[in-house]
């Protein structure tokens, strides 16, 4: 991106996360999809069950959904509704 990171550990320049693409398995070092910390994230999964439940996760062979019901990271996700 043509910049550099000042303070290690600090805001990052940019952060983009692909969960999923397609069905791919993609493990080099500077990319890994499926996300590998995925399904360990409520919030994650919550968001990606609203839209795509079904879908199966290709390493794991779980459906979103039901990664969503075995997450144990506790905390509750709460939906934002905008005013329409």
């Amino acid at each position: 991106m043509g910049r550099t990171r000042e303070i290690k550990f600090g805001p990052r320049i940019i952060d983009l996360d692909i969960l999923l693409y397609d069905n791919d398995i993609i493990d080099d070092k500077d990319l890994r999809i499926p996300h590998p910390e995925m399904h360990k994230r409520r919030f994650v999964l919550q968001t990606l069950s609203d839209i795509a439940p079904d879908i199966i996760h290709p390493v794991l062979k779980i459906t979103i959904a039901r990664l969503l019901k075995d997450v144990n990271n506790g905390g509750a996700v709460k939906k934002i509704v905008s005013p329409a």
